[in-house]
Protein backbone atom coordinates (compact mmCIF):
# COMPACT_ATOMS: atom_id res chain seq x y z
CA UNK A 1 0.00 0.00 0.00
CA UNK A 2 1.47 3.02 -1.15
CA UNK A 3 1.12 6.89 0.91
CA UNK A 4 -1.87 8.92 0.03
CA UNK A 5 -1.00 11.99 -2.25
CA UNK A 6 -1.75 15.39 -1.02
CA UNK A 7 -4.86 15.45 -4.14
CA UNK A 8 -6.39 12.40 -2.06
CA UNK A 9 -6.27 13.63 1.33
CA UNK A 10 -7.25 17.66 0.57
CA UNK A 11 -10.07 17.28 3.08
CA UNK A 12 -7.89 16.26 5.81
CA UNK A 13 -4.25 18.27 5.33
CA UNK A 14 -2.66 16.55 8.25
CA UNK A 15 -3.17 12.77 7.77
CA UNK A 16 -1.90 9.82 10.43
CA UNK A 17 1.21 8.20 9.16
CA UNK A 18 0.17 4.44 7.72
CA UNK A 19 0.21 1.48 10.22
CA UNK A 20 2.86 -0.95 8.14
CA UNK A 21 5.18 2.37 8.16
CA UNK A 22 6.96 1.22 11.90
CA UNK A 23 10.71 1.92 11.07
CA UNK A 24 12.13 4.88 9.01
CA UNK A 25 15.42 5.06 8.63
CA UNK A 26 17.31 5.08 12.33
CA UNK A 27 13.98 4.77 14.07
CA UNK A 28 11.26 2.39 15.07
CA UNK A 29 7.69 3.75 16.29
CA UNK A 30 6.86 2.55 19.64
CA UNK A 31 3.35 3.85 19.55
CA UNK A 32 0.92 6.37 18.65
CA UNK A 33 -0.59 7.16 22.30
CA UNK A 34 -2.48 10.45 23.41
CA UNK A 35 -0.55 13.10 25.49
CA UNK A 36 -0.89 12.12 29.10
CA UNK A 37 -2.33 8.32 28.96
CA UNK A 38 -0.63 5.98 31.18
CA UNK A 39 0.94 3.95 28.25
CA UNK A 40 2.41 8.06 26.82
CA UNK A 41 3.86 8.65 30.65
CA UNK A 42 5.38 4.81 30.87
CA UNK A 43 7.79 5.27 28.02
CA UNK A 44 8.58 8.87 29.20
CA UNK A 45 9.47 7.99 32.64
CA UNK A 46 11.35 4.56 31.78
CA UNK A 47 14.42 4.88 33.61
CA UNK A 48 17.18 6.17 31.28
CA UNK A 49 15.33 7.37 28.23
CA UNK A 50 16.25 10.27 27.12
CA UNK A 51 13.20 12.60 24.76
CA UNK A 52 13.35 15.83 22.95
CA UNK A 53 11.50 17.74 25.28
CA UNK A 54 14.80 16.35 27.83
CA UNK A 55 17.52 17.17 26.05
CA UNK A 56 17.60 21.37 26.19
CA UNK A 57 17.82 20.69 30.03
CA UNK A 58 20.00 18.24 30.45
CA UNK A 59 22.51 20.09 27.91
CA UNK A 60 22.10 23.63 29.77
CA UNK A 61 20.38 25.30 27.10
CA UNK A 62 16.83 25.46 28.76
CA UNK A 63 15.92 28.97 30.40
CA UNK A 64 13.30 27.33 32.76
CA UNK A 65 15.24 23.33 33.86
CA UNK A 66 18.43 22.33 34.85
CA UNK A 67 19.81 18.64 34.13
CA UNK A 68 19.55 18.28 38.12
CA UNK A 69 15.71 18.98 38.04
CA UNK A 70 15.18 17.11 35.01
CA UNK A 71 17.22 14.27 36.85
CA UNK A 72 15.21 14.43 39.98
CA UNK A 73 12.39 14.01 37.82
CA UNK A 74 13.47 10.80 35.89
CA UNK A 75 14.59 9.62 39.25
CA UNK A 76 11.64 9.71 40.96
CA UNK A 77 12.64 12.54 43.84
CA UNK A 78 10.53 14.95 43.13
CA UNK A 79 7.12 14.91 41.39
CA UNK A 80 7.19 15.76 37.24
CA UNK A 81 4.34 17.76 37.21
CA UNK A 82 3.82 21.25 35.79
CA UNK A 83 1.08 23.35 35.98
CA UNK A 84 0.50 25.09 33.21
CA UNK A 85 0.19 28.05 32.17
CA UNK A 86 -1.90 29.90 29.42
CA UNK A 87 1.13 30.05 27.07
CA UNK A 88 1.44 26.59 27.84
CA UNK A 89 -2.15 25.65 26.98
CA UNK A 90 -2.42 28.23 23.63
CA UNK A 91 0.72 26.08 22.95
CA UNK A 92 -1.33 22.46 22.94
CA UNK A 93 -4.73 23.68 22.03
CA UNK A 94 -3.07 25.78 18.78
CA UNK A 95 -0.40 23.09 17.75
CA UNK A 96 -2.41 20.59 15.17
CA UNK A 97 -3.83 24.00 13.60
CA UNK A 98 -0.45 25.50 12.89
CA UNK A 99 0.46 22.03 11.77
CA UNK A 100 -2.72 22.14 9.42
CA UNK A 101 -2.05 25.76 8.51
CA UNK A 102 1.94 24.49 7.82
CA UNK A 103 0.51 21.73 5.33
CA UNK A 104 -2.13 24.63 3.88
CA UNK A 105 1.27 26.13 2.63
CA UNK A 106 3.10 23.35 1.70
CA UNK A 107 0.96 21.49 -0.44
CA UNK A 108 4.36 19.91 -2.10
CA UNK A 109 4.75 17.85 0.40
CA UNK A 110 3.19 14.52 2.26
CA UNK A 111 2.18 15.86 6.11
CA UNK A 112 1.25 12.95 9.22
CA UNK A 113 0.90 13.17 12.44
CA UNK A 114 2.93 10.30 14.00
CA UNK A 115 4.17 8.75 18.09
CA UNK A 116 6.98 8.03 20.03
CA UNK A 117 9.99 6.38 18.66
CA UNK A 118 13.21 4.90 19.66
CA UNK A 119 16.34 4.92 18.06
CA UNK A 120 16.99 1.09 16.73
CA UNK A 121 20.05 0.80 17.85
CA UNK A 122 20.22 3.17 21.21
CA UNK A 123 16.21 2.30 22.30
CA UNK A 124 16.56 4.91 25.45
CA UNK A 125 17.12 7.35 22.59
CA UNK A 126 13.52 8.97 22.19
CA UNK A 127 11.63 11.44 19.87
CA UNK A 128 7.73 12.51 19.83
CA UNK A 129 7.71 14.04 16.97
CA UNK A 130 4.74 16.77 16.12
CA UNK A 131 4.94 15.57 12.67
CA UNK A 132 6.46 14.10 9.65
CA UNK A 133 6.79 15.23 5.94
CA UNK A 134 7.57 13.69 2.69
CA UNK A 135 8.85 15.34 -0.27
CA UNK A 136 7.94 14.80 -4.09
CA UNK A 137 11.67 12.79 -4.45
CA UNK A 138 10.50 10.62 -1.53
CA UNK A 139 12.62 12.35 1.24
CA UNK A 140 11.53 12.44 4.75
CA UNK A 141 11.33 15.57 7.17
CA UNK A 142 10.64 16.48 10.33
CA UNK A 143 8.26 18.73 11.52
CA UNK A 144 8.28 20.61 15.39
CA UNK A 145 5.46 22.84 15.94
CA UNK A 146 5.62 25.71 18.73
CA UNK A 147 3.89 28.61 19.98
CA UNK A 148 5.02 31.43 21.36
CA UNK A 149 3.93 34.97 22.98
CA UNK A 150 6.89 36.34 21.51
CA UNK A 151 8.05 37.13 18.18
CA UNK A 152 11.57 35.65 16.96
CA UNK A 153 13.94 36.86 14.94
CA UNK A 154 15.82 33.16 15.44
CA UNK A 155 15.12 30.02 16.59
CA UNK A 156 15.79 29.83 20.49
CA UNK A 157 18.58 27.39 21.43
CA UNK A 158 16.52 24.79 23.72
CA UNK A 159 14.18 24.10 19.98
CA UNK A 160 16.74 24.15 17.98
CA UNK A 161 18.37 21.61 20.60
CA UNK A 162 15.23 19.36 20.36
CA UNK A 163 15.07 19.10 16.93
CA UNK A 164 18.53 18.13 16.30
CA UNK A 165 18.05 15.43 18.79
CA UNK A 166 15.12 14.29 16.63
CA UNK A 167 17.23 14.20 13.69
CA UNK A 168 19.98 12.43 15.48
CA UNK A 169 17.61 9.45 16.59
CA UNK A 170 15.59 9.32 12.82
CA UNK A 171 18.98 10.16 11.27
CA UNK A 172 16.93 12.52 8.63
CA UNK A 173 19.02 15.43 7.55
CA UNK A 174 15.92 17.79 6.94
CA UNK A 175 13.75 19.20 9.07
CA UNK A 176 11.20 22.46 9.99
CA UNK A 177 10.13 24.17 12.86
CA UNK A 178 6.87 25.82 12.32
CA UNK A 179 5.98 28.47 14.94
CA UNK A 180 3.35 30.90 15.93
CA UNK A 181 5.68 33.21 17.39
CA UNK A 182 4.11 37.03 18.28
CA UNK A 183 1.46 36.61 16.48
CA UNK A 184 3.55 35.52 13.47
CA UNK A 185 3.50 31.98 11.70
CA UNK A 186 7.06 31.78 11.29
CA UNK A 187 9.19 28.74 9.27
CA UNK A 188 12.33 27.97 10.14
CA UNK A 189 14.92 25.16 8.17
CA UNK A 190 16.50 23.10 10.86
CA UNK A 191 20.05 22.93 9.57
CA UNK A 192 22.00 18.97 10.36
CA UNK A 193 25.14 20.30 12.41
CA UNK A 194 27.07 16.69 13.27
CA UNK A 195 29.33 18.68 15.66
CA UNK A 196 26.29 20.03 17.80
CA UNK A 197 24.73 16.84 17.35
CA UNK A 198 27.38 14.63 18.73
CA UNK A 199 27.41 16.67 21.96
CA UNK A 200 23.93 16.96 22.77
CA UNK A 201 24.10 13.64 22.16
CA UNK A 202 27.33 13.20 24.56
CA UNK A 203 25.19 14.94 27.21
CA UNK A 204 22.36 12.57 26.99
CA UNK A 205 24.79 9.58 27.98
CA UNK A 206 26.07 11.26 30.60
CA UNK A 207 22.93 12.43 32.37
CA UNK A 208 20.84 8.54 31.41
CA UNK A 209 24.27 6.96 33.12
CA UNK A 210 23.60 9.47 36.10
CA UNK A 211 19.77 8.77 36.47
CA UNK A 212 20.65 4.99 36.42
CA UNK A 213 23.69 5.12 38.88
CA UNK A 214 21.55 7.67 41.08
CA UNK A 215 24.33 10.01 40.92
CA UNK A 216 23.16 13.65 40.45
CA UNK A 217 24.84 15.54 37.64
CA UNK A 218 27.15 18.85 38.04
CA UNK A 219 26.38 21.90 40.06
CA UNK A 220 24.96 24.68 37.18
CA UNK A 221 24.44 27.88 39.69
CA UNK A 222 20.48 27.77 38.20
CA UNK A 223 18.09 28.99 40.14
CA UNK A 224 16.10 25.79 39.27
CA UNK A 225 18.87 23.35 40.93
CA UNK A 226 18.52 25.80 43.89
CA UNK A 227 14.45 24.84 44.01
CA UNK A 228 15.07 21.29 43.18
CA UNK A 229 17.62 21.08 46.47
CA UNK A 230 15.19 22.80 48.26
CA UNK A 231 12.73 20.21 47.77
CA UNK A 232 14.97 17.52 48.33
CA UNK A 233 16.24 18.68 51.37
CA UNK A 234 15.08 16.83 54.74
CA UNK A 235 12.33 18.82 57.62
CA UNK A 236 14.86 21.10 59.87
CA UNK A 237 15.93 19.66 62.94
CA UNK A 238 17.86 20.52 66.28
CA UNK A 239 21.63 20.14 65.34
CA UNK A 240 25.15 21.70 63.58
CA UNK A 241 26.43 21.11 60.12
CA UNK A 242 30.32 21.63 59.50
CA UNK A 243 30.55 24.03 56.44
CA UNK A 244 33.80 25.58 57.12
CA UNK A 245 35.44 26.19 52.91
CA UNK A 246 32.19 25.77 51.68
CA UNK A 247 30.73 28.06 54.12
CA UNK A 248 33.40 30.99 53.31
CA UNK A 249 32.86 30.17 49.85
CA UNK A 250 29.17 31.44 50.10
CA UNK A 251 29.83 34.48 52.45
CA UNK A 252 32.52 35.77 49.27
CA UNK A 253 29.72 35.14 46.71
CA UNK A 254 27.55 37.20 48.99
CA UNK A 255 29.90 40.35 49.47
CA UNK A 256 30.68 40.26 45.58
CA UNK A 257 27.45 39.78 44.89
CA UNK A 258 26.32 42.83 46.89
CA UNK A 259 29.09 44.56 45.07
CA UNK A 260 27.94 43.75 41.78
CA UNK A 261 24.25 44.67 41.96
CA UNK A 262 25.11 48.18 43.29
CA UNK A 263 27.61 48.57 40.32
CA UNK A 264 24.62 47.37 37.84
CA UNK A 265 21.98 49.10 39.30
CA UNK A 266 24.54 52.29 38.85
CA UNK A 267 25.22 51.86 35.73
CA UNK A 268 21.02 50.90 34.93
CA UNK A 269 21.01 54.37 36.07
CA UNK A 270 23.36 56.02 33.61
CA UNK A 271 22.54 53.84 30.76
CA UNK A 272 18.36 54.81 31.23
CA UNK A 273 19.78 58.58 31.37
CA UNK A 274 21.85 57.77 28.16
CA UNK A 275 19.51 56.44 26.09
CA UNK A 276 17.26 59.87 26.43
CA UNK A 277 13.74 57.79 25.85
CA UNK A 278 15.19 56.18 22.60
CA UNK A 279 13.72 52.65 22.14
CA UNK A 280 17.01 50.99 21.31
CA UNK A 281 20.50 51.30 22.73
CA UNK A 282 23.76 50.15 19.93
CA UNK A 283 27.15 49.19 21.38
CA UNK A 284 29.40 48.93 18.62
CA UNK A 285 27.00 48.86 15.54
CA UNK A 286 24.83 45.93 17.22
CA UNK A 287 21.65 46.64 19.00
CA UNK A 288 21.96 44.70 22.47
CA UNK A 289 20.03 46.92 24.75
CA UNK A 290 16.04 48.28 24.73
CA UNK A 291 14.10 50.71 27.17
CA UNK A 292 10.86 48.67 27.79
CA UNK A 293 7.75 49.98 30.08
CA UNK A 294 4.90 47.68 31.54
CA UNK A 295 1.25 49.65 31.18
CA UNK A 296 2.58 52.92 29.82
CA UNK A 297 5.09 52.93 33.39
CA UNK A 298 8.70 54.43 33.52
CA UNK A 299 10.80 52.85 31.38
CA UNK A 300 13.28 49.51 32.51
CA UNK A 301 16.38 48.27 30.43
CA UNK A 302 16.16 45.20 28.98
CA UNK A 303 19.20 42.87 27.72
CA UNK A 304 18.56 39.43 25.94
CA UNK A 305 20.02 36.55 27.95
CA UNK A 306 23.75 35.66 27.15
CA UNK A 307 24.27 39.44 25.72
Amino acid sequence: MGLPTRKERETLPVSKLPTEINELQDAVLLGDFANGSPEWHSLRNEPGAVGGSDIAAIAGLSTWESAITKWAKKTGQIPDEVQPNMSMKLGTKLEAPILELFADEHPELEIYETGTWANKMYDWARANLDGLYKDADGNWGIIEVKFSRDYWTQVPQSYRAQVLWYMKVFGIRRAKLVALAGSSYMEFDIEWDEFEANTLWDAALRFRQACLDLKMPDWDGSNSTLETIRALSPNIEDGEADLDELGVHYFNAVNDAEKANKLLTDLKARVIKAMEGKKRGIIYGEHLLSLRSRAGGAPYLHHEKGK
